[in-house]
């Protein structure tokens, strides 16, 4: 049995060691901060009952989404009408030379 044909258990290919590709922690600190920021915003409105205290939050949102569409035009992908499969190669696909000798050789053991 070749190395290729090894390293593949029912279609997909073992990993050896940590994921290779970082998680971007920006998400996580959106999510803690952002709940943070508003309701810090919202109890100094309520305790001022002035609402206008909120428009900080909205302007700091507005400019999150802003700067994110700004980055989508020069690091986005034009996906639409697109297949996943089209897009990115899936992570339990196996290298052309690694599938050919799989098969041939399974043909020979068979």
């Amino acid at each position: 049995m070749s190395a290729a044909a090894e390293a593949s258990v029912h279609g997909r290919r073992k990993r050896s060691g940590p994921d290779p590709t970082p998680r971007p922690l920006g998400p996580s600190y959106g999510g803690i901060a952002g709940p943070l920021y508003f309701g810090g915003l919202i109890e100094k409105a309520t305790a001022g009952k002035d609402i206008t205290g909120l428009a900080p939050g909205y302007y700091v949102g507005a400019a999150l989404m802003l700067a994110a569409g700004v980055i989508a035009i020069f690091l986005g992908v034009h996906a639409e009408q697109k297949s996943l499969e089209s897009i990115a190669k899936p992570l339990t696909a196996e290298d052309d030379d690694a599938t050919a000798s799989g098969h041939e050789e399974a043909s020979r053991t068979a």
